[in-house]
């Protein structure tokens, strides 16, 4: 990855770690930041790291995606191939070295396995990728919560709406023993 690459993802990041929210923007008014920063987040959309929210002549708006924010903890490598050790307490590890990453429970494994369409896979992961922000306070993860119910119910519960709820609730649940 170039610096410019590494510099933009990087201030995405921290401005999701600061501010808790996903998205932000570049002003592009100035011909100079128009012609470095435009193909750089161009790049970093190809390779699924941003996804534009809104694009005009002087301005570009984008949110940092979670494999974005994967790249971002994982200290701007690819990931290795993680290792999946079954058992009562499964643990999805990945990482090199000394280094522990995306150390995730058993919900992203079985969210990932499900039959669920990508766009409610992604909106899932994206939701428990904000919950688990250590600098979000109670209020501001209960409103994360209902913004999630909105976007995933779109106004009504529609069938995939309802089938994406009763998985990523059924893989909560597995997780709480009574």
């Amino acid at each position: 990855m170039f610096e410019t690459e590494q510099e933009i993802l990087s201030n995405a990041y921290q401005y999701y770690l600061e501010t808790g929210k996903r998205e932000m923007g570049y002003d592009l008014t100035d011909w100079d930041t128009k012609v470095r920063v435009l193909p750089v987040l161009d790049c970093l959309a190809d390779n699924g790291y941003i996804q534009y929210t809104a694009q005009s002549f002087g301005f570009s708006q984008f949110k940092i995606t979670p494999k974005g924010i994967r790249f971002a903890e994982n200290g701007f490598k690819e990931s290795d191939a993680a290792p999946v050790i079954q058992g009562d307490n499964s643990i999805y590890v990945n990482g090199s070295g000394n280094t522990v990453t995306d150390n995730y429970n058993k919900i992203s494994i079985d969210i990932a396995a499900s039959d669920l369409p990508d766009d409610c896979k992604q909106l899932i992961e994206a939701f428990l990728y904000e919950i688990k922000n250590p600098h979000l306070t109670q209020e501001k993860k209960s409103e994360k919560i209902k913004s999630f119910l909105s976007d995933i119910s779109s106004g009504t519960i529609s069938g995939i709406a309802a089938t994406a709820l009763s998985t990523l609730f059924m893989a909560l649940f597995k997780q709480i023993t009574f």
